[in-house]
């Protein structure tokens, strides 16, 4: 009934705008009606025994995408070039981390496969694209190689773990106008359900000294080591690629009483679990993990401990505080120790 009331009030509002800008009740109707749902795509990476290459990934990535549309190769977009009379799109940034990284946001229209962007600058938060002939479009933000946000339902939902839509929605543009209030901030929908990013190759500028270390194309992982006691076992901590095979994983080990770890990795998105390695009095073998359980307070109340995927973007920093700190999940829960 919510999604019924929903689409009355969007076809009512929709109808009061077309008619102050000169479009008729049957434009209207013919905007509601053609919603396009963009494809998910699986993704494959490259086994951890391999040199992380970025470029690999993204290659990787487009065949993937290819290979889901039935070998179908992906229309070839052509940048629009801007005319007199036309409209804008405007809205807000973010990122999941205290640091919004330089982004490349574009409108890409939904029927003539034409596009338009705008470059922002690290930690811009505002961003407006103006030379937009009116039609509908889908406004994506992204970050560099495939990792991408949209606007779409999951944003006026609230972004929250019940938010499970992630279709882009049709921004109707009209000449001489604004489109307000159009925020590209789903970073959390799965991989590949955005289109790549078409035409040349987005050049970030290098991270500046209020942001995160450059990490030479890769990303990176913080987070803190929470053990039950009073000091921390040396620990193995794996970061598992999720969707991917058995060897597709990277560790790093800590010191016993080492509280913090980071990690640079390839742009992917990752499980986190530590294994205590003994010694100094520490017991071996046991497993905790950055979890639901973790993030809900660790509280009596909280009960889910399924590990959170975390994403990696390249050369940011994208998750801060992903704690090792989830040491009462049932027996079972995490994967055993892959290392040798």
């Amino acid at each position: 009934m919510k999604s019924v009331k929903r689409f009355f009030l969007s076809a009512v509002t929709l109808m009061f705008f077309a008619s102050a800008c000169g479009l008729t009740k049957e434009d209207a109707i013919d905007i509601l009606s053609s919603v396009e749902q963009t494809a998910a795509a699986s993704i494959t990476y490259v086994p951890v025994s391999a040199t992380p290459d970025v470029n690999v990934i993204v290659a990787q990535t487009f065949a993937a995408m290819t290979a889901q549309a039935g070998g179908i190769v992906q229309p070839t977009f052509t940048q629009i070039v801007p005319q007199p009379g036309t409209g804008s799109i405007s809205g807000t940034l973010s990122y999941p981390s205290s640091f919004i990284p330089a982004l490349r946001v574009m409108a890409v229209s939904v029927t003539e496969h034409g596009y338009s962007y705008i470059d922002t600058q690290p930690n811009q938060s505002t961003y407006t694209i103006s030379g937009l002939a009116p039609g509908r479009y889908h406004v994506i933000a992204y970050a560099g190689g495939e990792f991408s946000a949209g606007y779409t339902l999951a944003v006026p939902c609230g972004l929250s773990v019940e938010c499970t839509d992630h279709s882009l929605i049709d921004v109707v543009v009209v000449a001489g106008a604004n489109t307000p209030n159009i925020n590209p901030q789903d970073w959390y929908a799965p991989p590949g359900s955005f289109p790549p990013m078409p035409g040349d190759a987005f050049n970030a500028p290098a991270p500046t000294s209020d942001g995160p270390p450059a990490l030479s194309g890769n990303g990176g992982i913080l987070g803190g080591i929470k053990y039950p006691a009073n000091s921390t076992p040396a620990m193995l901590i794996v970061f598992f690629v999720v969707g991917g095979g058995p060897q597709d994983y990277f560790y790093i080990t800590t010191e016993t009483g080492q509280s913090k770890y980071e990690m640079s990795l390839p742009p992917a998105h990752y499980y986190i679990v530590g294994y205590s390695l003994g010694g100094d009095g520490f017991p071996a073998g046991l497993a905790g993990g950055y979890t639901q359980y973790v993030v809900c307070g660790q509280l009596f109340s909280c009960t889910d401990h399924s590990l959170i995927e975390v994403p990696v973007a390249p050369q940011v920093v994208f998750v801060d505080t992903a704690d090792i700190a989830d040491w009462v999940a049932p027996a079972g829960t995490f994967p055993p120790n892959p290392v040798p």
